[in-house]
């Protein structure tokens, strides 16, 4: 195995992403510096500020940035000249078509229809129904992008060529940048000696991007006017998709936002930053599975409303459950996830296969090399562990799911599977273990501690099932979404 890399401390995170909210800039709270049209704009930072800071917390030093070749900057803008071309071509095509719902999502051609696998439910719907509808999609501006448009077959309108367009724009002096920010009005008196240099660059990196998202505000506002869409689905994210947001309020659009994973006090960009005051650029509604989701919202503070809160109904039918047959052998599947310890993990999955009468399923991602995922564990198969890339098959002999904080351990709970968080240096997945719904093992000690829990009664693991996927009437997020797609049947012209 690799030497490993450093885990994010997660309360440093927490912590240090407080202090940058709260600290002062020329006199205010950050969090509350910047408005738009009323609209909170640092409070739209939380989730990408998040994301810089967990990499600093994996060392509490800044790590290098190395400076792009120009042969990389050459290809991006040939890339971003592409997806460009592809946009304005799309819009053209919304002019003409006149589509009445916009999808936003991610580009990625791994789901049904070729679209985001996370809104399967509702391109299913979309077509099934003949509903049109056209697509806004944030890519990571790599070859990718111009494969999948290849893939996908039809127009697309990539979201990054507006910070594209603002780049070039401020290059050719063309736009003139609202705020410019000055050092000498950061107070850092609340930051260590090690803390100040990054905290600086990240707020002058930020204020950066609050120029560029307040531009791409005003662009989308034009677009999005010109055309006769209607109401707006998409991916709950938190990250890229404010600029669609805010177009919509202008126009009285209504936006519906599909959950997509689990809700944890880590998860910054759905809740409310310290000492933040709105109003918020929101969706109108933000559909999820059940009322534990809700719940897991309201209960770490969250910037939504309560009634913006709608439980929709779960992706798909909650199984049967029945008992795993009693053969003698405890199996339990591992999944890779992207940032855990793994080299953690590695140390417990070790001392798993050893265990008497324990059979260890290593499920890897498809997305992902497998012979790379191995490798970032240090895992091998042997007469104990085995891999698999899909669990269905093994299902009826799985008793147990381990890892650190990954969603599927929500979704095998549903196959009444006992789920265990392993206790490592990361406490990402902890929510689990604080809400009841999880057990937490020890390495040093997971031998006894699994066949403990697998002497328990198999009424909690059931209890466990019903807390988490419990909704009235079985309802799913499919039937949600026709009930509230049905004003807007059309012939489909995607």
């Amino acid at each position: 195995m690799k030497a490993h890399e450093a885990a994010i401390d997660f309360g440093y995170t927490k912590d240090l992403l407080d202090r940058i909210n709260t600290c002062t800039y020329d006199g205010k709270p950050l969090i509350n510096a910047f408005y738009c049209d009323g609209y909170n704009v640092w409070q739209l930072h939380q989730e990408l500020l998040a994301r810089d800071i967990k990499e600093f917390s994996k060392t509490k030093r800044p790590s290098e940035q190395r400076k792009p070749t120009l042969r990389i900057k050459i290809q991006e803008h040939l890339i971003y000249g592409i997806l460009f071309i592809v946009s304005v071509l799309t819009w053209l095509y919304v002019l003409v078509r006149k589509p009445k719902i916009l999808v936003y999502g991610v580009d990625t051609t791994r789901g049904v229809h070729r679209g985001d696998f996370r809104l399967d439910q509702l391109y299913r719907v979309l077509h099934g129904d003949n509903i049109s509808y056209i697509e806004v999609v944030k890519g990571l501006c790599t070859w990718q992008s111009v494969t999948n448009l290849f893939i996908r077959r039809r127009p697309v309108f990539f979201i990054e060529v507006l910070d594209w367009l603002y780049v070039i724009g401020r290059h050719l002096g063309i736009i003139v940048p609202r705020i410019v920010f000055d050092e000498r009005k950061l107070d850092l008196s609340s930051f260590s000696a090690n803390e100040q240099p990054f905290v600086a660059n990240l707020v002058a990196d930020f204020i950066a991007r609050s120029n560029a998202m307040v531009w791409a505000f005003t662009a989308s506002d034009r677009l999005l006017q010109r055309t006769q869409v209607k109401a707006i689905y998409m991916l709950d994210d938190m990250r890229h998709a404010y600029p669609l947001l805010y177009a919509a309020r202008k126009q009285c659009l209504p936006v519906v936002a599909l959950q997509h994973g689990h809700f944890t006090k880590h998860h910054f960009g759905w809740l409310r930053g310290k000492g933040a005051v709105g109003p918020f650029l929101t969706p109108k509604e933000l559909y999820v599975w059940s009322d534990f989701w809700k719940e897991s919202l309201l209960m770490n503070n969250t910037y939504f409303e309560p009634e913006q809160i709608v439980v929709a109904g779960n992706k798909t039918p909650v199984p049967d459950v029945k008992h795993p047959k009693d053969d003698g052998v405890i199996t339990i599947v591992v999944p890779y996830e992207t940032i855990a310890p793994k080299h953690e993990v590695a140390a417990a999955v070790g001392k798993l296969v050893t265990c008497e009468g324990v059979y260890v399923l290593f499920k890897v991602r498809p997305d992902i090399p497998e012979g790379r995922q191995l490798a970032e564990y240090g895992l091998t198969e042997s007469e104990h562990l085995e891999v698999i890339t899909d669990h269905t098959q093994y299902l009826p002999d799985i008793d147990m799911v381990l890892g650190v904080y990954s969603t599927y351990l929500y979704d095998l709970l549903a196959y009444g599977k006992r789920a265990m968080i392993l206790n490592t240096s990361s406490v990402y997945g902890r929510d689990m273990v604080e809400r009841s719904v999880a057990d937490l093992v020890d390495a040093e000690t997971i031998c006894e501690d699994v066949r403990q829990l697998a002497g328990k009664p198999y009424t909690e693991i059931r209890d466990r099932g019903q807390k988490v996927f419990y909704v009235p009437n079985n309802r799913l997020l499919s039937d949600t979404l026709r009930k509230s797609l049905e004003n807007y049947h059309h012939a489909t012209t995607s």
